[in-house]
């Protein structure tokens, strides 16, 4: 499992679901729009953290790193859409290509999201 976090300049940010084993991961690269995204989906949910501004280029490059044994991916498909898949999410941030992320550490988030269930239960009771 990972911690569901996105990295490019700058922090982790967290916010989409971990995938796990199994799971289909895809990205749209979508350079119609103004400004250019690129958006995330696991199992073909579309996921609240996104990214903005992608530069305008020939061509692109993805990469994926594993770090455990016996861990293997494989790229199912490569295609160009005319129409973009990215809907957008209640709760969707977008994230600016080029500038430096700023955000929790997982173990901060982790505490800030137990301290919020504290509170939900303290305002359910009340």
């Amino acid at each position: 499992s990972n911690s569901g976090g996105v990295k490019h300049v700058g922090d982790i940010i967290y916010g989409n679901q971990p995938f796990k084993p199994n799971d289909r991961v895809g990205i749209e690269i979508d350079l119609s729009s103004n400004p250019r995204t690129a958006t995330l989906f696991i199992n073909d949910v579309e996921q609240p953290l996104y990214v903005i501004n992608i530069p305008l280029r020939d061509g692109y490059r993805f990469y994926s790193h594993i770090i455990h044994e016996n861990q293997s991916f494989t790229l199912a498909k490569l295609e160009s859409r005319t129409i973009a898949l990215r809907k957008g999410t209640a709760n969707s941030k977008a994230l600016d290509w080029g500038q430096k992320w700023v955000g929790e550490k997982q173990d901060q988030k982790v505490e800030t999201e137990a301290k919020d269930d504290k509170e939900k239960k303290k305002c359910e009771i009340q």
